[in-house]
């Protein structure tokens, strides 16, 4: 919310956008200069040349007229609640727990001001529907009986409500743009499938989507030919990252393999180190798919 808001205010800021509040998008016609967009009841309408979407993992424009579909084995669900007094928590990391019942998804625990969390869990889609698992009941089930969580969680009270949000992954390559339109952020599909995490992905591609725009303005351009530069700097940029995030996630569908990964980084501080500049550049996660790799940090292990 409050950065949603920051977002809101910068752009109010600029005498170049006309921004429109309290305004949902839910028609699209295609015209032959664009797209005539409309409120339901189509008492505000807009004309535009180029249309970016940026509404969302839940876009309809994506879905009805880009045409892409889910595909569960691309896709997650999650959810997320806050707790407060949550034991064991330190303000300076993040924790992911991977537990065999949700494997290879996982359980996290995040830090916020004032002794709050965030806290959920997410799993593929299409683990979901073959396991047909509740992943509201999993949470619950999670913090009450699991060992661990149970005590951590014996005095932390939640604050809110546990909600739920699907999670379009960009693991499988998909058409992004097309005549007088680019899709950014989920609404593109561009979600890391190891993290879960979309919103670094969506201000790339909306840096980029923002510079192509310009030059379709300049040369008068809108074609689906000419839009393809999107697709390809986008893919381009993200697009190894999302490889190895998805092989990554696939591994730890086996629960031996993450005891295996989890207890070479535990007492190595090379690997502690690497997963620190995942942070920064996931497409370092080619590393871990090299011999080179694994010799190194074995060395380490054993001279530390």
């Amino acid at each position: 919310m409050d950065f949603d808001h920051f977002l809101v205010e910068e752009v109010k800021k600029r005498d170049n956008i006309q921004f429109f509040e309290n305004v949902a998008i839910e028609r699209f016609e295609k015209t032959e200069n664009g797209f005539l967009v409309s409120t339901k009841n189509e008492d505000f309408q807009i004309n535009t040349r180029l249309l970016i979407d940026a509404s969302g993992a839940q876009s309809p424009f994506s879905r009805k007229i880009a045409g892409l579909e889910k595909d569960p084995k691309h896709h997650a669900g999650a959810i997320r609640a806050y707790y407060r007094n949550v034991r064991g928590m330190r303000e300076d990391a993040i924790e992911l727990h991977f537990i065999r019942s949700i494997a290879p998804g996982y359980f996290w625990i995040f830090p916020l001001p004032g002794g709050y969390a965030n806290v959920g869990l997410g799993l593929r889609t299409d683990v979901l529907s073959r396991r047909k698992v509740n992943l509201r009941a999993e949470l619950q089930k999670l913090l009450k009986e699991h060992p661990i969580m149970r005590e951590r969680f014996a005095d932390a009270a939640l604050e809110g409500d546990i909600k739920g949000f699907p999670l379009p992954l960009g693991s499988k390559v998909r058409p992004i743009s097309g005549d007088h339109y680019m899709l950014v952020g989920d609404a593109g599909h561009l979600i890391d499938p190891l993290t879960g995490e979309g919103i670094g992905n969506a201000f790339y591609s909306g840096f980029i989507a923002a510079e192509l725009a310009q030059k379709c303005l300049a040369e008068n351009n809108f074609s689906a030919a000419f839009l393809k530069q999107y697709d390809q700097r986008v893919r381009r940029v993200l697009g190894s990252e999302m490889r190895w995030s998805y092989r990554l996630q696939q591994t730890l569908a086996y629960p031996w393999l993450a005891n295996i990964l989890a207890n070479i980084i535990a007492d190595n501080a090379y690997f502690v180190r690497f997963c620190s500049e995942l942070i920064v550049d996931l497409r370092n996660l080619e590393q871990l798919f090299k011999p080179g790799f694994w010799w190194r940090a074995l060395k380490q292990k054993r001279n530390h």
